[in-house]
């Protein structure tokens, strides 16, 4: 089974100008084509899950968690599925990469916007990929799908 786990906010959604990440529906778009299981995680309540079931990208999703805590989706979702085959992608080195790293995942680091100059300060905050686009992820994801 092929996964990735997608955060919403600064990843594939920019909130500053309100819009998608440039690049985010055909990243999605090569992803669901190349059949990978899409999840997407974003912490949040229902202001947040309004805005993402009204965005262009929803369907693209097999499952969209929008919840308080990120740990214990990601710790629920362990439990379900090998990590050791599963691509994190976020902007935040102190969470999903974190989350993602601690449960064996392939973390790559979304490094642009409000966090790029988070740098990990322990070895479970370090990524195993950093890229600067969605462009970068999907051939990090494509060319690493074997790791």
């Amino acid at each position: 089974m092929k996964v990735v786990i997608f955060d919403f906010n600064r990843t594939i959604f920019d909130p500053e100008k309100k819009k998608l990440v440039w690049g985010a529906k055909k990243v999605l778009k090569t992803l669901k084509n190349q059949n990978f299981l899409l999840f997407l995680v974003s912490r949040g309540g229902r202001r947040r899950k309004k805005l993402i079931k009204e965005s262009k990208i929803f369907s693209m999703f097999d499952k969209v968690f929008v919840v308080q805590n990120k740990k214990q989706i990601f710790q629920e979702l362990s439990r379900k599925i090998d990590f050791s085959k599963v691509f994190v992608i976020g902007d935040r080195i102190k969470k999903e990469i974190f989350f993602g790293n601690i449960l064996g995942a392939k973390t790559i680091w979304l490094r642009q916007g409000k966090f790029a100059k988070e740098l990990p300060k322990r070895k479970d905050e370090k990524p195993k990929f950093i890229a600067k686009s969605l462009k970068e992820v999907l051939k990090i994801i494509l060319e690493g799908r074997s790791l």
